[in-house]
Order: C-alpha cells, then structure tokens, then sequence
C-alpha cells in the first residue's frame, strides 16, 4: 500500500470515528420521553398560560417516569387542545378578579400523554382546581399543601369521573356535519380521508373522503402523536394524495373540532377510486 493510499484511509477512519463520537453524543442529550398513551393519573402542579392567547403547559411537582422516560419535576408541559382544557380555562378565568392578571393556577391533572418528535403532550381529561390563583410576579411563597394532598388520605373518583372512564360512544355522521354539541369527547371509528398540511398551521387536517356523500367540508385538526408522526413519513410526495383510516378521540376547543388519532393505516385502492 503507497503512502498516499495510507493517508487517504487514515483519513477516513478519522473522518468516520469523529461521526461515531457525534451520534453518540447526540443519542446521549436526546431528550428521554414518556411513552406514548402513557396515562397521567392524578398529578399534582401548576398550570400556565404563555401569553394572552398562547398555549397552556404544566409543570408537575414531582417527576412522572415509565420505563423508558420521564417528565421532570418543573418541566414545562404543552397541553394539548381538548374539551377538557376549555372547561380549564373557564375555571381559570372564573377564578380571577376582575381586571387582574394571573397566569399561575395549582390543579389535579388526569390525562394521556402523546409523543411527536422530540417532545411530549398531554391531553388533558379531567381535573380539580387545588388552590386559588396566584400572581405570576412577583413569585409568592408557595402555600402549604392542601389536605388532599396528604399521602395517607384516600382518593375517591367523583361520579363524573367514573362516567369518563367509561367507553365512549362513537360519534354519528350526522353530528359531524353539525359539530358536537355537547363538550364531552367522542369516537370517530375507522374513516377514511386525506391527511393534509396547510401552510402557515402548526396543525396537519385530517378531510374526510367524500366517496359521493356530503361531506365534502368536514375536516378536523390533528393532534401531535406517535400515531400521526408514524402516517407522516409514510406520506408519498408529488400531487397523489394517499387515503388514510384514521380511528381517535374527537373533541371541540375554542369552536374546533380536532381528532386525537390513536390508529392510523393506509388505504391502498388498487386504482378502483380516483385520486
């Protein structure tokens, strides 16, 4: 072997040992997430508003684990549009005087965690208010634990709560051409349509596939999670549109309809339907 061919090798082994040492570093300050569907039971923290119409997060009291990752104790949580977090922020907003801004607020927090890139969600399903509001600044001495936070006492699932945990209906065409009444989450159960990516959105839509009915105009946000990541990638690009089944939790916010999918599956027409 020639010098110069020495040279060159020694180069790339170099080149490719410094690449090795990067990815392992980078593997290493990856963030370890909770698994997805993983299902808060009844933390305890402190909720806030980031900015007048910005987005909601938690940050727990005490870290959350699975065997896999964990939320730390004082990390910042997004939680995810819901019937539930709108009934949060009516509470919230219930609760502050007149003409004053508070933006910290102390709750109970039941719900299921999603995973979408390298961060976690919650969506939110229920909750109890454990304090009164507080000023953001300057920061008070943080009050004493309530009694229901005693570890000795024993929780008791409210009636409205027992009634959540039930299976939840699935929701009827005709509903989705008027939007849902009512703020409690229904089953949207194995419709096929098109996953689409407005510009300028945070949100992908998920359009239900006519197939010669009238529902041309249904569509509904899709909300961050393994499930959406995962149809994603499968997305073929150019102008063909794949269809996709879709079965999830469906909730109103703020008067939107968004779909938490929690299966995901293409459709493969085999060129009987246009596309």
């Amino acid at each position: 072997m020639t010098a110069k061919k020495l040279t060159i090798l020694t180069l790339a082994l170099f080149i490719a040992a410094g690449q090795s040492a990067l990815c392992e570093a980078a593997l290493k300050h990856k963030p370890k997430l909770l698994q997805d569907g993983f299902v808060i039971a009844g933390s305890d923290g402190e909720l806030s508003k980031m900015g007048d119409d910005g987005e909601w997060f938690v940050k727990f009291d005490k870290t959350i684990v699975d065997d896999k990752g964990q939320i730390r104790a004082g990390q910042l949580i997004q939680l995810l549009p819901a019937s539930t977090l709108e009934k949060i922020t009516l509470t919230v907003k219930s609760a502050s005087p007149a003409g004053g801004k508070y933006l910290a607020f102390s709750i109970r927090l039941w719900g299921r965690v999603t995973q979408y890139g390298d961060k976690n969600f919650i969506f939110p399903t229920y909750f109890l208010p454990l304090a009164e509001l507080r000023p953001q600044s300057p920061p008070p001495s943080r009050p004493a634990e309530p009694n229901i936070n005693e570890p000795g006492d024993a929780i008791i699932l409210p009636d409205d709560v027992l009634q959540k945990l039930r299976a939840r209906r699935p929701v009827k065409l005709a509903q989705l051409r008027i939007g849902l009444e009512s703020q409690e989450d229904e089953i949207l159960n194995e419709r096929i349509g098109f996953i689409l990516k407005p510009k300028n959105s945070p949100y992908c839509i998920f359009k239900l596939d006519a197939l010669g009915r009238n529902l041309e105009d249904i569509s509904f946000r899709l909300l961050p999670c393994e499930a959406l990541e995962k149809a994603s990638i499968t997305r073929p690009g150019g102008i063909a549109r794949c269809r996709y089944k879709i079965t999830g939790i469906l909730t109103k916010y703020k008067g939107r309809q968004y779909l938490l999918p929690q299966r995901v599956t293409k459709v493969f027409s085999h060129d009987n339907f246009a596309r």
